[in-house]
C-alpha cells in the first residue's frame, strides 16, 4: 500500500512537470538587427540604379541623395542627381529631384542656381499638387531675396496667397510687407500703374504706396484709412502685417514732435529698418519741398517693455 502511494506520487509529479514544460515559452536567441551605415545604404541603392531602367534609376538616385542630405553630405547628393535628365521623369519624381537641387543651391546661398532649377517646376503646372506649388514658390521667393530682387520676391510671395494655407498667412504677409518696404517709392509707383496686376497684387502695391508716399503721420493715417475702405476684402485688410500694425499703433505724437517706435534689434530689425528708411525719405522730401514737418525721434521698441517705459524713454528723448 505504501509502495502504491509512492508510485502514484511519482507519476503525478512527472505529469505535472511535463505539463508545466509544455506551457513555458522556449528561450530563443535571435540575430540582432544590423543597422546599415550611410555609405552602405547609398552603395546598395547605387548598385541597384546601375542595373535599372532610366526612370527607376533616377528614383533610386534621388533616394540615395536624400540619405546623403540627411547625413549632411549635400555636395555629394547634388553631384549624384545633377546629371539626371528631368524630361524623362514623371511629374512627382521630377519635382523631387528639381526641388532637391534647388534647396541645395539655397543652402549654399546661390539664388541664381536655385532659380535655374525651379524654372523646371513652374507653379502653374497642373500636375503639381498645391503643397508642391507652395514649396516651389517659397524657394523661388527665397532665391530672389538672395539675388536682391525684392520686386520679384514680393510678387512671388503675393502669388503664394492663392493657395490659401491659413496657418502660414501671418508669416507670409509679414514677408510680403518686408519685401515691398525694401522697394523705393518710384518702383512702387511704377508697378502700381501696371495694367496686368491681379486684385491681390494691386491691393498690396496700393497699401505700400499709402505708407511710403506719406510725408507726415496725419497723411499716413488718412492714407491707411482710405485704403482700408477701398480694399475691405483684401487679404492684407483681414490679416495686416505685424510691422504695419506696429507702425500704425506705435507712433507717439508729442506736440509737433513724432516718435517712430520700431523693433530696431532682433529678428524684425531688417524690415523695421526698411520702414524707417522709407518714412525718413518721405520726411526729408517734404522738408525739401518746403512743407511743414515735425521733429522725428526714432525709438527701439525691442528695448521697451511697458507703456511706462515708452513714456519715460520718449520724455527723455524730447527733453534732449
Amino acid at each position: 500500500m505504501t509502495f502504491a502511494i509512492r508510485l502514484s506520487l511519482i507519476v503525478t509529479t512527472s505529469a505535472t512537470l511535463l505539463l508545466g514544460g509544455c506551457g513555458t515559452s522556449p528561450i530563443t536567441t535571435g540575430t540582432p538587427q544590423v543597422v546599415e551605415s550611410t555609405e552602405q545604404q547609398v552603395s546598395k541603392l547605387l548598385l541597384q540604379a546601375d542595373q535599372a531602367a532610366p526612370i527607376e534609376q533616377a528614383r533610386l538616385k534621388a533616394e540615395a541623395a536624400r540619405i546623403l542630405i540627411a547625413a549632411n553630405r549635400r555636395d555629394e547628393a547634388v553631384n549624384l542627381i545633377d546629371g539626371i535628365d528631368l524630361r524623362l521623369l514623371s511629374p512627382t519624381l521630377k519635382f523631387d529631384i528639381a526641388s532637391l537641387r534647388a534647396q541645395a543651391a539655397l543652402d549654399q546661398q546661390d539664388g541664381a542656381t536655385a532659380l535655374r532649377y525651379l524654372e523646371q517646376l513652374p507653379t502653374d503646372d497642373p500636375r503639381l499638387q498645391p503643397d508642391q506649388k507652395y514649396q516651389v514658390g517659397q524657394m523661388a521667393a527665397e532665391a530672389y531675396g538672395l539675388e536682391n530682387n525684392q520686386l520679384r520676391q514680393a510678387q512671388q510671395l503675393i502669388r503664394l496667397g492663392r493657395f490659401g494655407l491659413e496657418e502660414d498667412k501671418e508669416a507670409l504677409h509679414d514677408s510680403i510687407w518686408a519685401a515691398l518696404m525694401a522697394l523705393d517709392l518710384q518702383t512702387l509707383q511704377q508697378i502700381a500703374l501696371a495694367t496686368d496686376n491681379s486684385y491681390t497684387e494691386q491691393g498690396w502695391y496700393e497699401l505700400a504706396l499709402a505708407v511710403r508716399s506719406a510725408t507726415d503721420l496725419a497723411t499716413q493715417t488718412n492714407n491707411l484709412q482710405q485704403w482700408q475702405t477701398l480694399w475691405q476684402s483684401h487679404p492684407a485688410n483681414t490679416a495686416a502685417p505685424d510691422n504695419l500694425t506696429a507702425l500704425a499703433n506705435n507712433q507717439l505724437i508729442v506736440s509737433d514732435h513724432i516718435a517712430l517706435v520700431l523693433p530696431l534689434s532682433g529678428k524684425l530689425q531688417k524690415p523695421a529698418e526698411a520702414i524707417m528708411t522709407g518714412f525718413m525719405a518721405a520726411h526729408y522730401q517734404a522738408a525739401q519741398q518746403g512743407k511743414k514737418t515735425s521733429q522725428i525721434t526714432i525709438l527701439d521698441s525691442s528695448q521697451i517693455t511697458s507703456p511706462e517705459a515708452l513714456y519715460q524713454v520718449a520724455a527723455e528723448k524730447v527733453s534732449t
